[in-house]
């Protein structure tokens, strides 16, 4: 089973909207915005379903074919793309906030990632994306390596680990402003300029 099939027939359903996407939803909310860019949008639900009942603008690309159609079938107000954060040019300052949840650590650049992020951020708005939980307890932190496993046996996708420690020295360097959120087995970066 490859990472399209895996996301579509059990991924989505299996995290449903549980407490974590509905904290995350709420962190999008919190700056009040009107149009949003979500990287790595798999088939839409819950993020996409969530904002776009709030009458949001969404925008976004995955770098699967299935997912996108899916997404697209379902959530025809969206607009959706194929591609990854390499791919994301045709915008520069235009989003209130941008994200990336629950695949961070398949990004194998994550640098370039929050770079891309940032650049299609506007000004004052926010870059909010998550990593693994380093200090994530021993019951989720056996979820998160079954999880990895699933994927490598089935030669799919890499991941990566990032550790917060890094990715902070590449805000800071990058002059941001962060702020840290620890949910559950993530910790959940809020970036602004």
């Amino acid at each position: 089973m490859n990472y399209s099939k895996y996301w579509s027939e059990e991924g989505a359903k299996k995290y449903g909207y549980d407490s974590y996407c509905q904290k995350l939803v709420k962190l999008v909310l919190k700056s009040k915005p009107k149009k949003v860019y979500d990287l790595a949008c798999g088939t839409g639900y819950p993020f996409i379903k969530s904002l776009l009942k709030k009458g949001i603008k969404v925008y976004g690309s995955d770098v699967s074919p299935r997912l996108v159609y899916e997404a697209r079938e379902n959530y025809p107000k969206a607009k959706l793309k194929l591609g990854d954060y390499r791919e994301i040019v045709e915008f520069s300052n235009a989003f209130d906030v941008s994200y990336c949840f629950r695949s961070s650590w398949y990004m194998e650049d994550l640098e370039k990632m929050i770079k891309e992020l940032v650049r299609i951020t506007k000004p004052g708005g926010r870059v909010i994306f998550d990593v693994l939980n380093p200090s994530a307890t021993k019951k989720e932190a056996k979820q998160i390596v079954k999880e990895m496993i699933f994927f490598w046996r089935n030669g799919d996708l890499k991941t990566y680990s990032h550790k917060v420690e890094e990715i902070m020295l590449v805000i800071i360097n990058m002059g941001l402003k962060c702020k840290l959120h620890r949910i559950e087995n993530k910790v959940v970066f809020e970036i602004w300029k």
